[in-house]
């Protein structure tokens, strides 16, 4: 989860995230039946999946989101975003 915040992933991955540790954490308290589960309801893999996913189709960008405005190089970043189908949100590393 620490990583998912500094990844700057969205409230809904965040929460997708905590969903699965949460149900992953509460079924291993069961004994057998959690053992069960814990074995084909991976929770902290589902999590890093969801992470990966979102990091994926992020565009980064060395730059504040300020800078790029001024100097018209965000509208070359949304054109980057528009144009590939994989890639949803833009990502300023020093905003």
């Amino acid at each position: 989860m620490w990583q998912a915040t500094r990844a700057r992933a969205t409230p809904a991955v965040l929460a997708r995230m905590a969903a699965y540790m949460a149900v992953d954490t509460a079924t291993g308290t069961v004994p057998l039946a959690g053992d069960l589960v814990d074995t084909f309801f991976p929770g902290q893999l589902l999590a890093a999946r969801a992470l990966q996913k979102h990091i994926e189709a992020t565009h980064w960008v060395e730059d504040n989101e300020a800078a790029a405005r001024a100097s018209g190089d965000h509208e070359r970043h949304l054109a980057t975003v528009r144009d590939d189908p994989k890639l949803k949100r833009i990502v300023y590393l020093h905003d």
